[in-house]
């Protein structure tokens, strides 16, 4: 199973709340969890048939109310390389995010098994035109510990792709909790 659709399997919108989607790289448009009704940032919108709807703004000044989203998915935080970036746009997060709603982040992941690393150095994890090899080697952001430094509770961390690929679902507290 694709780290796509296994992201489906393990926790998707839930129906008839507000849901967002924000893309920082190439690729999550297409993601089935884009259901309608969901806003897609610094992503292209499927027209006329009134399903996504498009939006451009800056992953660290989302023009939503606070704590109005129930469920969230953010695309390649590392696509944000710089750490005062990062931390914007998770704050952004824990902002817009209810009380016990859930957020689902996939981004790079350093290898830590040596085969796996050995692959990795071996094959860049997505197309060469994304991104020179160089710069993507570089990439090892504790996404995780990010998140839960953010105020989150993780839920489920899974490593895909060979381990290039980790996929983080968190939530954020109920108040009081």
């Amino acid at each position: 199973m694709g780290w796509r659709r296994e992201i489906e399997a393990l926790v998707g919108p839930p129906s008839g709340s507000p849901a967002l989607v924000i893309a920082l790289a190439a690729g999550v448009a297409s993601w089935r969890v884009a259901r309608p009704g969901t806003v897609l940032f610094d992503a292209p919108h499927r027209s006329g048939d009134g399903g996504d709807v498009a939006l451009r703004a800056a992953a660290d000044a989302l023009p939503l109310r606070d704590a109005s989203i129930a469920w969230l998915a953010v695309s390649f935080l590392g696509d944000a390389s710089a750490p005062r970036r990062r931390g914007a746009l998770l704050g952004e997060i824990a902002r817009v995010l209810a009380p016990g709603a859930t957020v689902v982040a996939v981004d790079h992941n350093r290898p830590r098994r040596r085969l796996a690393a050995l692959t990795a150095v071996a094959g860049p994890p997505r197309p060469r035109s994304w991104l020179p090899a160089a710069a993507w080697r570089r990439l090892a952001y504790p996404t995780a510990r990010e998140i839960h430094a953010a105020g989150f509770t993780i839920e489920h961390l899974r490593l895909a792709a060979g381990e290039r690929v980790q996929i983080v679902v968190a939530r954020r507290p109920r108040a009081g909790a």
